[in-house]
């Protein structure tokens, strides 16, 4: 019995322990299942997000392909990006003058005008990459910059180094985890994109300030058109400068400040003025003041004032231009040269019959006085004359006198207006000689008047000017003169010229001396250069240049290899692996360049400028046709051209917005030119100039002073990419 109860108790023993190891037998086995099942989990998860990474990668390289041409395009053309190029100001962080750090400035997609279509075409390139696997809910894409090296500046040449990163991040809906909670979150990939920046302002300074900077001129080298009195032209062609887009106005006496200005350095500098005849509106008829006074049937009239009290007779003048006639018309020479001797008189002023072949100012459609630099003056004739004006309407009187020992004859009436002419000293005036004769133009003696009926006028020119000179009225404020010889200097400097044009600018019987406005400073009269001061129109404690025009290095910055963005050895190498490509029969320029080449260049003809360049070669430089001054041509293109120690040849035509410097030799040019921008070399050879004349029109985008202007000569080249890298952020 008790055997049985022992056997009983083994075998529940026995299967007891059987069940335990079933039981463990079947938790390890359902332990190895759950591990294989986690494993596998595991494995699909890193293999979906693999797949997912790749996904996103995909979509970033393919979003950073699409943003860089839309981000280099917008700086080629610098414009499209409120933040970077304002339309009002200088208020963007790619000034370095504007008190913004561009180092760690961001960008979003917003920041750009065309974010529409650059989010569109994003849109359609994120639906793309989600066909076959989870879709891209979102995406983001941030322009960051970091700065490597501090500014390098000489001046206005700014230079500056760093990186351009493209943060893109790629927001994946995802149905994936290990847990219940885990479907349905949304991992983040942020992707960088990186590529090296060099910034530069390609508009040199002070030079690119001016419309024409000529270091070294001789004093009467321009003076060699040869023109008639009526002529607008003559036989040698000219170069016209317009110093600004709107024409003169007698009220805007600043206009300088709006202008570009001219530089005419070394030694003195004389230029005859154009303009034959008060009635015509030639280049520089501004200059003539006062304004010229007519009626219907006269044919010139004087600008009088009340110089006489109690007589008919006033003073009058007007300006006339240099021409032939002042040497070959007798009328014309009596009354510069008196008493003249055809043969042996010296005292016609050197070359008053010539024109200069500069004409400053504009033409007579588009006059701009501005602000000159250097000793220049100006030579015209100022025409004094004594008018007869009983009605004093301040202008001539027509007289009808009658013959002399006679009350029947009548002749015919003249105009009462007698030229004074001029004498050198004072020793042609009594006491030491004669009063001079006054005739006007049908030959009548004025003094003569007087005894064939014309009443108010004394015996002789004593009883209205009693001396030569030192009087309060004397004969040497009131003769006719030549400006250059005859007044004091600074009253013929070109910047006086500019003070006296405008409305109301004095008073007093002399306009030679008269008080001015003083839009200048006295200084101003002339202005040799050797003060210079460029001060930035947006802040005006800061001083963009300072110094001696006449000494200034204008290309010292650029002597540096380090400066450019890429050297090249020679031409050859610049043509091969350069910048320019080739359209058919044209060659281009598309992209933002800032290039030195080592020794000569020749540019290809029909170059088209679409992308702002600065190109500096050693030695000389030729230039073909170009083709960015024809109608349709880009907006974008600017070229600024500087031969280090060289010459400047160019074709001629029209070659749009450039900037040419030869300081250290000359600019010519074989066919007519018609430039926007500036000129600036270190002499400029007057026979080109008459062979084959030229225009240039200052172009408002080259004054670095103006804000606006400043952010319009910014350029900034985008180098190759740099390594990037991945980060992936997940958010449940």
């Amino acid at each position: 019995m008790n055997r049985l109860k022992t056997m009983a108790r083994g075998n529940k023993e026995r299967s007891g322990m059987a069940m335990v190891i079933v039981s463990v037998i079947f938790i390890m086995v359902a332990i190895l299942f759950m591990t294989l099942s986690m494993s596998s989990n595991r494995l699909r998860h890193v293999t979906a997000g693999v797949l997912e990474e790749n996904q996103a990668r995909v979509f970033a390289n393919s979003a950073a392909e699409v943003f860089w041409p839309f981000f280099e395009d917008c700086l080629r053309k610098r414009a499209g990006c409120p933040k970077l190029f304002p339309k009002s100001g200088c208020d963007s962080p790619l000034n370095p003058y504007s008190g913004q750090d561009l180092d760690g400035f961001t960008l979003s997609t917003g920041d750009f005008d065309n974010k529409d279509a650059l989010k569109a075409s994003l849109d359609q390139l994120a639906e793309f990459c989600s066909e076959n696997t989870p879709p891209i809910q979102e995406f983001g894409v941030e322009v960051r910059w970091h700065c490597q090296k501090p500014i390098q500046a000489n001046g206005m040449n700014v230079r500056l180094n760093g990186t351009v990163e493209t943060i893109i991040s790629v927001f994946l809906q995802t149905n994936r985890g290990t847990t219940p909670w885990q479907f349905g979150r949304k991992d983040v990939h942020i992707f960088s994109f990186s590529r090296e920046f060099k910034l530069f302002q390609i508009m040199p300074a002070p030079a690119s300030r001016f419309t024409l900077f000529v270091k070294k001129c001789q004093q009467e080298q321009f003076n060699i058109q040869e023109k008639k009195f009526q002529e607008d032209d003559g036989k040698q062609k000219i170069l016209v400068l317009h110093n600004s887009p709107r024409n003169f106005s007698s009220t805007d006496t600043e206009a300088w400040k709006k202008s570009g200005w001219i530089y005419l350095g070394e030694d003195r500098v004389v230029l005859n003025v154009d303009g034959s005849h008060p009635c015509r509106s030639q280049s520089e008829y501004f200059f003539f003041t006062p304004t010229v006074a007519y009626q219907p049937d006269s044919v010139q009239l004087f600008s009088c004032t009340s110089l006489f009290p109690g007589s008919p007779i006033r003073y009058g003048w007007m300006m006339l231009g240099c021409n032939e006639e002042w040497v070959t018309s007798v009328p014309m020479r009596w009354l510069i040269d008196y008493p003249f001797d055809l043969k042996t008189s010296g005292n016609v002023p050197k070359l008053v019959e010539h024109v200069s072949v500069l004409r400053l100012f504009g033409d007579k459609d588009h006059v701009t006085p501005t602000k000159v630099f250097g000793k220049s003056h100006f030579r015209a004739v100022f025409y004094g004359a004594l008018v007869y004006d009983a009605n004093e309407d301040g202008a001539a009187d027509y007289l009808v006198p009658v013959a002399s020992g006679s009350t029947t004859v009548i002749l015919p009436k003249t105009l009462g207006a007698f030229p004074i002419v001029r004498l050198p000293s004072v020793s042609d005036y009594p006491p030491n000689h004669q009063y001079p004769t006054l005739l006007n133009v049908d030959l009548y003696e004025l003094f003569d008047l007087g005894n064939m009926g014309v009443s108010g006028i004394p015996s002789n020119l004593g009883g209205l000017v009693p001396g030569y000179e030192g009087q309060t009225i004397c004969y040497r404020n009131l003769m006719s003169m030549v400006s250059f010889e005859d007044f004091f200097l600074e009253n013929s400097s070109a910047n006086a010229v500019y003070d006296g044009i405008f409305a109301g600018a004095g008073t007093g019987i002399d306009p030679v001396t008269k008080d001015r406005k003083k839009n200048f400073d006295k200084t101003d009269y002339p202005n040799d250069g050797s003060g210079f001061l460029l001060n930035a129109k947006w802040q005006s404690n800061l001083e963009l240049f300072r110094g001696d025009l006449s000494k200034t290095d204008l290309v010292g910055p650029y002597k540096n290899p380090a400066f450019f963005a890429t050297v090249f050895s020679g031409q050859n190498e610049f043509l091969c692996e350069g910048p320019i490509t080739r359209d058919g029969n044209n060659a281009r320029i598309d992209k933002a360049t800032v290039a030195r080449i080592e020794g000569d260049l020749q540019l290809p003809d029909n170059l088209i400028i679409d992308a702002p360049c600065l190109i500096v070669a050693n030695g000389n430089i030729s230039v073909g046709k170009l083709e960015s001054g024809k109608p349709g041509s880009s907006p974008h293109g600017r070229l600024v051209l500087i031969s280090l120690s060289g010459n400047i040849t160019m074709a001629g035509g029209n070659v749009g917005k450039v900037v040419l410097m030869a300081p250290s030799g000359t600019v010519t040019w074989t066919d007519r030119l018609y430039m926007s921008g500036c000129l600036c070399a270190n002499q400029l050879n007057p026979n080109v100039i008459s062979q084959s004349g030229g225009q240039i029109d200052y172009d408002t985008d080259c004054d670095v002073s103006d804000p606006q202007s400043f952010l319009r000569g910014i350029t900034v080249i985008l180098g190759p990419s740099l390594p990037g890298f991945q980060n992936r952020e997940p958010n449940s």
